[in-house]
């Protein structure tokens, strides 16, 4: 018996049939995923094909627009079992952006994080998330009222010690206004990073031994002498023909082959081809 993904299956991938609704495609993955599944311990080839099969369904319900923390996570669990490590990265990084604090996404993007290899002393590294797990980061009007709040009680602390020149209130004045700085200071930083993220899509290298070059060409020398392995995670920062110019989390930048890496399909970048 073959174990190998079904024909009908392929066949549906490639438009021969009746593409399948979003639904239908939604159901057919976690089948074909269940399936990997039984078959992971006994028969673990076989079982990565039915994983990468499951990970091409949810592929084409995201292109569909079906987005959300849930999904990412399933997705990137599909490719991860599926020995895609690149596309489990960044499928869980996808999902973070919608839920920061999603205690399952932080800790599947752990687990395939430890699979890439970094050279031993070189100058690359994966990036930090920043967000507590289990809790939801806290809206820019949340934020905004926190700090207003401290801000006030600020005014009043010295309004009070103004009137009565007791130590505690001016403890408590200088506290509550350091820390409505502390919230104002934080929510500038945030809004410059995702600003940022938005225009510079996430990169993720998707083979080993890519060469980080100069220039856009296999005749620029290397930035650094350690290579990039599958995984390493970068941001984009231009497109020139077949080359991509990507920053890495230690701020290195220098271009890759387009093919060498998977590109977050979200904010379009202008391509000089």
């Amino acid at each position: 018996m073959s174990f190998a993904p079904t024909l009908f299956a392929g066949l549906t991938l490639l438009g021969n049939v009746k593409p399948m609704s979003e639904p239908e495609l939604l159901e057919r993955a976690k089948q074909v995923f269940a399936q990997g599944v039984r078959l992971a311990q006994d028969h673990k080839e076989e079982a990565v094909d039915f994983f990468s099969e499951a990970a091409q369904y949810l592929d084409e319900l995201e292109q569909r627009g079906v987005r959300n923390a849930d999904f990412h996570l399933f997705q990137g669990n599909a490719h991860f079992l599926g020995n895609e490590l690149a596309a489990a990265i960044l499928a869980y990084r996808k999902g973070l952006a919608f839920d920061p604090g999603h205690k399952g996404l932080q800790e599947h993007l752990s687990l395939a994080r430890r699979q890439v290899v970094y050279p031993v002393g070189g100058p690359f590294r994966a990036p930090t998330e920043g967000w507590p797990a289990g809790f939801s980061r806290p809206t820019y009007r949340t934020q905004f009222f926190c700090a207003l709040a401290c801000y006030v009680l600020g005014l009043g602390g010295f309004c009070w010690w103004y009137a009565k020149r007791r130590m505690g209130a001016a403890i408590l004045a200088a506290a509550c206004t350091l820390v409505a700085a502390s919230i104002v200071i934080g929510l500038v930083f945030q809004q410059r990073r995702e600003a940022y993220n938005e225009q510079h899509p996430i990169v993720v290298i998707q083979r080993n031994d890519v060469v980080l070059r100069l220039g856009n060409g296999n005749l620029y020398p290397s930035v650094v002498a350690s290579t990039l392995n599958r995984g390493v995670e970068a941001r984009l920062r231009h497109r020139l023909g077949g080359w991509l110019l990507i920053e890495l989390e230690g701020g290195q930048v220098g271009w890759i082959p387009r093919d060498a890496a998977l590109v977050e399909n979200r904010v379009p970048i202008a391509d000089n081809s």
